[in-house]
């Protein structure tokens, strides 16, 4: 803890904001010395040149004075350790009366007055320049390093042979209180004030944070040490530098303006920005007439020429890169599309196009966003001393400290959906997937976190690649790997203690030893391994429902063969296991031997030579007799499955004379083909409608188009086993309810309320997942299960969720009755929408509810 001179008490960590005010010489004058957290380099010009290297006034229509905050110096520090931060901020609070300096030991050991620059010169107050403090001026002083070179310096900061990409950003700033122009009294003290000076300068730097979108300040404002306050002069207009810009209240004391020439591309950190939505009145408040072409347009006519220029792309790709464009520029309008025209761009911004734009993820980097704005949190081994700054240096919304993320989906890219270690380039699909999240269950945009931990590679291609944008060496081994993981997770867990983390496409060994090491330590989920087999699971009961209701086959009849032994088809088949053992009653033993797993080598049996993996070991045949069988046909020929199920990433092995024995052998075979993108699917629905004489029940991992029967003309829907059926509801409901962890039940939940979402309609179509529009119902289904199961399990912790759902409540525990609807509205409640705050003419981009 550290105190100020009042002996009030503050918590000083890093990334916090400390704020230091005392009493000065001048009666209308309060300083203050403001230190954020830390920052990114890429940063650092946008907010010199949008309004830190200038002083600048605003006022505050509940303050009998106007505010000018007169920037007196500015560093950037970059310390080694907490150690080091805390010590320097220890030093920097021992300072004198302002104009007085910041006190520094110097080599002398006496205190040297003034502010100096790095050649020790005196600093002037008013110049704007930037401090330099180095080892020359303070030789006795190793906590402070060299900083900034110029107002511009955007290579990295120095620090000994290392080039660091963050560092502690010093603002010391005068406050000087005016009088309104428009002659409001004087008040001879703060206790009189409508708003006490303290919550002025909390308001400002809030205002400042809104408009700018740049300054990383701590959500939680330090407590203010000292504050003093002295009936102002009179003041006249003239009196005020002509270089001080003016922010100016409108009559509702609701918008001010920023400096006069802001970048636009700042504007695109502001969740309220709507371009040419903007109305006349935000635009000047904003200071950008004059930037933007006169008409004023509403959302839909702004969603109208979207889709005009998106359907005008010839290729998924170019597509894919002109809605990072728009998400990256007017988030809003982006997800309003999304949600709009779901079924259209689901395959563009998530599978099959992300297939393609990991694989050219390095060469559309530069083109999905403006500069500056991130797309995600990329961490690398070298990060791991400084994780919780780099951690916190990810705000794609700075504008608005409180939204921190609830959610995020982390990969190290090592096995990106079929196509294998793509590296960095797997960043897409943490951004596809929070996308999907967003579109499917309302989860604030705001509070996603995309991350690549990008260890290294092994994939030739990209480590001879000039254009790879990834770190250019091999995966390390296990013994490096797993405690980089656990140190990632704790960081992550440091920073944002309720944060959910979602795994996604990581190696397969990889994946399970993650998910066994972490499923009952901390709030996390496998979506290859939990999510795919939950979504799976719903079609396959839905596919059984249909082939025992129509051809009489009993469920315990079923023999289903997986071609495929990743962590996916693992993943899968144990949930289908599940499946049999809690639902249809079978003993554990009896319903595994339901099940042959196929990998590259055949079918997976005890006696077959190899050393299997320890993820494939459980569900290795003992009854083979000592028979091995090699190929996909001759496995079919062996068992004779009712059920065929691939998830093998290798494409067209389901081929004809597999799909026609598979038709031979029942009336309705069951054939999923699951692996993504489309390009590695084991046979696609028209091939598979074919060659079984148009009788297979048919779901995949991609989108395939409609088939027509040629005979009758009549239009078949494949069933598409979209983990977006399941992973939106399933983190909605886990946000919601707060378990201490996710249990496979929960998950397990989430897969049967999605079978029972399937309308009368649907069910008479055959279907085996619900129409995509209708996914944010479907999703608030699956989150209301999953609050059910937390509940039933003793693990939810949230007070509003326990009151939902008392335990007694048997109809509502049995997704049924007014209790089970008031739930789903629950969860309805607690989605985003891309209108709910208002859009451009509709409300002014910097209100009075936000400063």
């Amino acid at each position: 803890m550290r105190g100020g001179q009042d002996g009030t008490k503050w918590p000083m960590r890093p990334g916090s904001t400390l704020l230091q005010l005392s009493r000065v010489p001048h009666p209308t004058v309060v300083s203050a010395t403001l230190m954020t957290g830390n920052i990114c380099r890429q940063m650092l010009k946008p907010m010199m040149a949008a309004c830190l290297y200038k002083p600048f006034a605003f006022a505050h229509r509940s303050a009998p004075t106007d505010i000018s905050l007169h920037l007196r110096h500015l560093a950037l520090v970059y310390p080694q350790n907490t150690r080091m931060l805390n010590s320097f901020s220890k030093k920097l609070l021992q300072r004198q009366s302002v104009p007085g300096p910041v006190r520094k030991e110097c080599e002398n050991g006496h205190h040297q007055n003034g502010y100096l620059n790095g050649d020790g010169e005196s600093f002037h107050e008013n110049g704007g320049r930037v401090v330099q403090i180095n080892e020359r001026s303070h030789a006795r002083d190793p906590d402070m390093e060299e900083v900034v070179r110029s107002p511009y310096y955007s290579e990295g900061f120095r620090f000994g042979d290392t080039t660091c990409t963050e560092a502690i950003f010093i603002l010391d700033v005068q406050l000087n209180l005016q009088p309104h122009e428009s002659g409001a009294p004087h008040i001879s003290s703060t206790a009189n004030w409508p708003t006490p000076p303290t919550t002025l300068l909390r308001d400002f730097i809030q205002f400042h944070k809104t408009v700018a979108g740049a300054i990383c300040l701590d959500s939680d404002m330090a407590r203010y040490a000292e504050i003093a306050y002295h009936p102002p002069p009179s003041h006249d207009a003239k009196d005020i530098p002509n270089h001080i810009s003016r922010f100016e209240s409108d009559t509702s004391g609701s918008s001010c303006r920023l400096p006069s020439s802001p970048q636009l591309a700042m504007l695109a950190l502001n969740y309220d920005y709507a371009g040419t939505a903007m109305p006349f009145n935000a635009r000047h408040n904003l200071g950008i007439q004059g930037l933007l072409p006169s008409a004023i347009e509403t959302q839909d006519m702004q969603k109208r020429r979207a889709l005009v220029q998106l359907r005008s792309k010839e290729t998924p790709l170019e597509k894919y890169i002109f809605m990072a464009q728009l998400r990256n520029t007017n988030v809003r309008l982006f997800y309003r599309i999304v949600c709009d025209e779901l079924e259209e761009l689901a395959p563009i911004i998530y599978t099959p196009t992300v297939g393609k734009a990991c694989l050219e993820y390095s060469n559309i980097y530069p083109f999905l966003a403006p500069p500056g704005v991130p797309d995600g949190l990329y961490l690398t081994l070298s990060d791991l001393p400084n994780l919780t700054s780099v951690i916190r240096n990810y705000r794609p919304f700075p504008t608005d400290p409180s939204m921190t993320p609830q959610i995020a989906v982390i990969s190290d890219g090592s096995r990106i959906l079929g196509l294998g270690d793509l590296g960095v380039n797997g960043m897409g699909i943490p951004i596809g997937k929070l996308q999907l999240y967003v579109a499917g269950a309302g989860i604030d945009p705001r509070r996603t976190l995309p991350i690549v931990f990008d260890v290294g590679t092994n994939n030739e291609t990209f480590l001879n690649d000039e254009f790879y944008l990834g770190v250019k060496h091999k995966r390390p081994s296990d013994e490096i790997f797993y405690p980089a993981v656990d140190a990632v997770l704790r960081a992550l867990h440091e920073v944002y203690p309720d944060l959910l983390i979602q795994f996604e496409d990581w190696s397969s060994e990889h994946a399970f030893e993650l998910l066994e090491r972490y499923q009952n330590k901390i709030f996390c989920f496998n979506d290859d391994i939990q999510g795919t087999g939950a979504v799976i699971l719903s079609g396959f009961i839905n596919a059984l429902r249909i082939v025992k209701e129509k051809d009489n086959v009993q469920p315990k009849d079923h023999r289903i063969v997986f071609f495929g032994a990743g962590s996916a088809g693992i993943g899968v088949a144990k949930q289908l296991l599940d499946y049999f053992v809690l639902e249809i009653g079978m003993p554990e033993e009896e319903a595994k031997r339901l099940f042959w797993i196929v990998d590259s080598k055949g079918l997976i049996t005890q006696d077959r030579g190899d050393r299997l993996a320890q993820h494939k070991v459980y569900f290795a045949r003992t009854d083979n007799n000592g028979r091995q069988f090699k190929e996909l046909f001759d496995v079919v020929e062996y068992v004779k499955p009712t059920v065929l199920i691939g998830l093998s990433a290798v494409p067209r092995t389901f081929d004809e004379t597999v799909l026609r024995r598979m038709g031979e052998l029942n009336k309705q075979p069951i054939i999923f083909p699951l692996s993504n993108p489309m390009t590695q699917a084991e046979c696609s629905y028209e091939e598979a409608m074919v060659h079984t004489k148009n009788r297979c029940i048919f779901a995949s991992g991609t989108a395939f188009p409609v088939y027509t029967v040629p005979e009758t003309g009549e239009k078949r829907i494949p069933g598409q086993g979209n983990n977006m059926y399941i992973f939106p509801g399933l983190g909605l409901g886990s946000i919601v309810a707060k378990p201490k962890h996710i249990t496979n039940k929960m998950v397990f939940a989430s897969a049967v309320a999605l079978a029972k979402a399937l309308t009368e309609e649907e069910i008479a179509q055959n279907l085996l997942y619900p129409s995509l529009t209708r996914i944010r119902q479907v999703s608030a289904q699956v989150a209301a299960a999953v609050c059910v199961q937390a509940v039933q399990e003793g693990l939810a912790t949230d007070p509003d969720v326990l009151g939902y759902i008392p335990t007694d409540d048997a109809e509502t525990t049995q997704h049924r009755g007014p209790g089970w609807e008031r739930l789903i509205k629950f969860m309805e409640s607690h989605m985003w929408r891309a209108d709910q705050d208002g859009y451009g003419a509709d409300k002014l981009v910097v209100n009075r509810s936000r400063m």
